[in-house]
């Protein structure tokens, strides 16, 4: 599924799963509900820390069953109402572009004009910033993963151009066993559903119908703090992971794993709603695919 974080909220979802998170933070308090993203950071000066498409929901539920299709184990499944949503609601929600993940916390941005002089926020450097390119490496792995979403939100993209454009992003490969990364944590917006638009533009606008939450089950769990700051601690095998779908207050849980098998948990919008099969993983955006290979951009 894709997922966009504002205007990179979730993209696509139909072929291959892309998510986004969509909430932005800033640089001195840097907390936020994102896995990939300090939580806290000793810094001053700038604001830049969000993921795609993370934006706060709550939910509530009854007891319900799911199958964990990974590992063959049941595991404990709330929902309001039946397996599948109709959602009659039409309501949507407004997201914004993310903005870029800063890797070193409170940096002062830098550049060079055209006539080979070098700044940063304090005014003119004799030479290159400190930590000039890693802000530059931060500004390219933004770039690419946006230019994915540009690709899908242009009303101009062919289908095939919009797969072409998935399947070299999934050529990146992005994260080892994405499946319990830590950046999976947070909230996703959905772009592209088993290879169908799920959102609308407006004006520039990005909405999207709905969005999930992905959150340990047993309470959040920190990483030891470094000088990048804090984060959220990187999910281990068999650790109980509840999803929240703010379309119908419905919460289920699962097990990470390893195996990143598409889990089913229910038909929405007569597309089945899924996690796993995930084949790309950032910051900013979040591919699946499910088990006919449809694509999701969250």
């Amino acid at each position: 599924m894709l997922y966009f974080h504002s205007k990179s909220l979730l993209l696509v979802i139909a072929a291959a799963a892309v998510v986004v998170p969509v909430s932005s933070f800033s640089a001195n308090t840097i907390l936020t509900s994102s896995s990939s993203r300090p939580i806290l950071a000793t810094t001053t000066s700038r604001s830049s820390t969000s993921s795609l498409l993370l934006l706060q929901s709550s939910s509530t539920s009854t007891d319900n069953k799911v199958t964990n299709n990974s590992n063959n184990e049941v595991t404990s499944a709330t929902q309001n109402d039946d397996e599948e949503d109709t959602t009659d609601n039409k309501s949507t929600i407004a997201v914004e572009r993310p903005v870029i993940h800063w890797t070193v916390p409170g940096f002062k941005f830098g550049w060079q004009d055209d006539d080979g002089n070098w700044f940063d926020e304090d005014g003119p450097r004799d030479g290159l910033p400190l930590n000039y390119w890693r802000q530059r490496s931060d500004e390219r792995y933004y770039k690419k993963d946006m230019d994915v979403v540009d690709i899908v939100i242009n009303p101009t993209s062919t289908k095939e151009q919009i797969e072409e454009a998935i399947k070299e992003t999934e050529r990146a490969r992005s994260q080892r066993n994405p499946s319990i990364n830590r950046k999976l944590l947070g909230e996703w917006a959905p772009l592209l559903r088993s290879g169908k638009d799920v959102y609308t533009l407006s004006s520039d606008v990005i909405e999207v119908p709905w969005k999930i939450q992905l959150e340990r089950t047993e309470g959040r769990k920190f990483a030891p703090k470094n000088n990048y700051g804090l984060f959220d601690a990187q999910l281990v095998e068999g650790e109980t992971v509840t999803i929240s779908y703010s379309g119908n207050n419905m919460d289920k849980t699962f097990l990470a794993s390893k195996l990143n098998e598409p889990i089913i948990f229910g038909m929405v919008d007569d597309l089945p709603l899924f996690f796993g099969g995930l084949t790309y993983l950032s910051d900013y955006i979040l591919i699946q695919r499910g088990p006919e290979g449809d694509i999701d951009l969250w």
